[in-house]
């Protein structure tokens, strides 16, 4: 078995390339020729790599609560909702060849990001307007690795790489 730790730290170098490529992502979208030069070649695959995410994101958070032991909090469970939505939803694309699934795949992504963004902004010291009353508290890091790195940030960052890659498929691929 792997030690937690390790696997903690995986995961948040995992999250930090992720975070790196959402800047490389944001940068191409902006520079003049990015879009062409860079991703409109990848953008082909922006479906599959949403799906790889999300699936990536959904055993992550089964390995934590099955295997290790956490368990998750209210916040958790309503990231859980959109993030295992969107992998089906995207899983179901990729096997029927359904193009028209972007929109959809990214509002999942954005209603997840938020639900992310305010448990972020409670594990950071910031009073709850929404309460959560599981046994888990939602302020509680369980993972905190290199000074900002716990579950709510893995799981905003794969929210934003799947609307990230969802909306350059979308933009891009399906001229």
């Amino acid at each position: 078995m792997v030690p937690i730790w390790l696997y903690n730290q995986t995961l948040a170098l995992l999250s930090i390339g992720g975070q790196i490529l959402l800047a490389a992502f944001a940068l191409a979208w902006f520079w003049p020729g990015g879009r062409e030069k860079f991703l409109r070649p990848l953008a082909r695959y922006g479906l599959v790599f949403a799906f790889l995410v999300a699936l990536g994101g959904t055993v992550g958070s089964l390995f934590y609560s099955n295997v290790i032991g956490y368990v998750p909090c209210e916040l958790c469970w309503y990231q859980r909702i959109f993030l295992y939505s969107v992998t089906v939803i995207l899983g179901l694309a990729l096997w029927r060849r359904d193009k028209h699934i972007a929109p959809y795949a990214i509002t999942l992504g954005a209603i997840g990001s938020a639900i992310a963004i305010y448990h972020i902004f409670l594990q950071w010291g910031g009073s709850p307007f929404i309460p959560c009353d599981t046994a888990g508290s939602c302020s509680q890091r369980l993972v905190f690795e290199f000074g900002y790195i716990s579950i709510p940030v893995m799981s905003l960052t794969g929210f934003l790489l799947v609307m990230a890659a969802a909306w350059t498929f979308h933009k891009l691929a399906r001229d």
